[in-house]
């Protein structure tokens, strides 16, 4: 099936060139290879190669379905759907959002990896066009690759070994989502990820993780163990804001702040305790985490700064061993820790 596509993609574009001057038949096998690369069966390779047939030949679709069969023929009519949307003017385009209609027209996720390696080979091909048409191109694959599921009905993802960032906002409002799945090779997760993720409680995650971004898993009410990586360095301010449910953490020993409302109320953490490494607590870091009765420091603490409201409104905090080496402890810092 992957070798009659390619011979009928070649036939069909015999003739045609892109703005490089190549043959257009390259882009078309391009597409097919990183569709390759990222594992998809043949008949998602095989309309990868036929993905602009129906839009730029004279193969009618009756004459691909009888060739390919209906599945083929659904899929690049589908990719040849998405690239025929227009839109008026820039606030139409947020308004309607393109990564929506993406999956709104997608009822198969195959369309989106096909039409997002159509993206991906003209993205390393730009160099051809314009410098104002590289711009405007390379703005609208940011809008569309940054919350690629944001809002959609997933559950449960496992993402392959060839994902190696999820970008912002990715998954951002996703209400069904249950459960996430994210593998070694992955090592940054976007600002607002999972943010506003109302379901999620399941996170697994590989041991390639050292970015954590800002507000990452922020308004994730379900969360109630998270056991972090050894890998990790980073963890971004908001990064766990607001996860109510949320009742133990470890941090990982190479993290060297606990950024601003890091845990801003999360209301049910009852533990946590500071790395070594740790030299700073930032503002309102642990903020209203109500249950809070305990913040052991490890051996060896070089921690010198806890900044303003860090510790404020703990209600439950009895303990506090502040480490020898705080040289600044900011405006209410420890303010209503009434226990």
């Amino acid at each position: 099936k992957k070798k009659k596509a390619y011979q009928c993609a070649y036939k069909n574009h015999v003739g045609q060139f892109r703005k490089s001057g190549e043959a257009y038949i390259v882009h078309p096998i391009q597409v097919g290879y990183i569709l390759a690369m990222l594992r998809t069966g043949p008949k998602t390779i095989a309309a990868g190669l036929l993905h602009d047939v129906l839009e730029d030949c004279c193969l009618s679709r009756e004459e691909m379905s009888a060739e390919f069969g209906e599945e083929v023929t659904e899929l690049v009519e589908a990719v040849t759907k998405i690239g025929a949307l227009k839109f008026q003017d820039e606030k139409e385009y947020q308004a309607k959002n393109h990564r929506k209609i993406f999956i709104a027209m997608a009822k198969d996720i195959r369309v989106i990896l096909i039409k997002l390696s159509d993206r991906l080979h003209n993205m390393r091909t730009l160099s051809s066009m314009r410098s104002d048409k590289q711009m405007k191109i390379a703005g609208e694959t940011v809008r569309i690759t940054s919350m690629a599921f944001a809002g959609t009905d997933v559950e449960m993802v496992t993402m392959p070994a060839t994902v190696f960032a999820i970008g912002h906002k990715a998954f951002y409002g996703c209400n069904k989502l249950i459960g996430i799945t994210i593998p070694a090779s992955v090592t940054s997760i976007g600002s607002y990820a999972f943010s506003n993720c109302d379901l999620l409680k399941i996170i697994t995650f590989g041991n390639g993780v050292k970015t954590i971004g800002n507000g990452a898993f922020a308004d994730c009410d379900m969360i109630a163990n998270v056991n972090i990586p050894a890998s990790v360095t980073t963890i971004g301010e908001k990064a766990f804001y607001k996860c109510e449910s949320l009742a133990s953490f470890t941090l990982p020993e190479n993290v060297t702040q606990i950024a601003e409302s890091t845990f801003y109320k999360c209301i049910s953490l009852r533990e946590i305790e500071i790395p070594s490494r740790v030299q700073m607590i930032k503002e309102k870091a642990f903020f209203g985490c109500e249950a809070l009765a305990s913040v052991p420091f490890a051996q060896n603490s070089r921690l010198q700064k806890i900044e303003a409201q860090a510790f404020s409104c703990c209600y439950a905090l009895r303990s506090f061993d502040i480490p020898a080496y705080v040289t600044s402890v900011g405006d209410n810092a420890f303010a209503y820790c009434t226990s």
